[in-house]
């Protein structure tokens, strides 16, 4: 019995993941960008260093997903009032 509900859970992820990520390539995003805007959904104007902190990812990495996304207009960046060194993505 244990290992059919383990065989159900794991095709059941698999799937939902499968159409989890048709469905953001119809609207043009990818898995990664996503996990971004879910970040963004739980607080908004983060930095992109809270970013990186948050999904475990480089530097970089942020930086590119987050151009990317401002050039697809889904998120937008502004400078931060308080230090203008930092951007926050919105």
């Amino acid at each position: 019995m244990e290992f059919d509900v383990n065989r159900v859970l794991s095709r059941l992820t698999v799937a939902h993941r499968k159409a989890n990520e048709e469905a953001m390539c119809e609207i043009g995003l990818h898995s990664g960008q996503v996990q971004i805007l879910a970040s963004l959904w739980e607080k908004d104007g983060q930095s992109q260093a809270d970013l990186v902190r948050d999904l475990c990812v480089s530097p970089p990495t942020v930086n590119k997903m987050v151009a990317r996304l401002s050039d697809a207009n889904f998120v937008s960046t502004k400078k931060c009032p308080e230090d203008k060194r930092l951007m926050r993505v919105y």
